[in-house]
């Protein structure tokens, strides 16, 4: 789990490097996603229908994300959903060929999950990376994994189509 969350703190440390000095010369995209996610622990795995909106230079960007529940599991017969999912980030972006890149993002974020008769919240810091992969100007699909630590630790892996307006 180090070298991820190392990898992830590099790639955002050269992407923020790189940028242009000037954010006069950047042109801001905007961008939406669509996708599903697993979200989990040692313990439970749950399905998720996940949505984000970003704004985006050549280099860096932020990006805020919402998901629900779609699949459930069970814990010695007591069965645990999903309710949501919302977190922020910083975005660095780092490019690895003229239609694929890499990113690293950190931020912050909260789940709520609910068992027989109760529910329970984890506010979470989360340290991601991913790769892009761009089809044409705008349209494309990213596979990302984010490490999710603090209240309750957890992960996401997941995979969405990206369009960028």
């Amino acid at each position: 789990m180090k070298k991820i969350l190392l990898a992830a703190a590099a790639v955002a440390a050269v992407a923020f490097v790189a940028a242009p000095a000037s954010a006069q010369d950047q042109e801001v995209r905007v961008y939406g996603t669509i996708g599903v996610n697993i979200l989990g622990d040692s313990d439970v795995t749950l399905g998720e229908a996940q949505a984000r909106i970003g704004f985006r230079g050549e280099h860096f960007g932020v990006e805020a994300e919402g998901g629900i529940g779609i699949t459930d599991d069970s814990i010695g017969g007591v069965n645990i959903d999903l309710d949501h999912q919302y977190a922020g980030y910083l975005v660095g972006y780092f490019p690895v060929s003229e239609n694929t890149e890499f990113f690293g993002r950190i931020g912050y974020g909260t789940f709520q999950v609910s068992a027989l008769g109760g529910s329970g919240d984890a506010n979470t810091t989360n340290i991601g990376v991913g790769l892009q992969y761009n089809m044409d100007e705008h349209n494309g699909f990213r596979a990302d994994y984010t490490y999710m630590a603090g209240d309750g630790n957890a992960y996401m892996a997941g995979v969405s189509y990206v369009r960028t307006f």
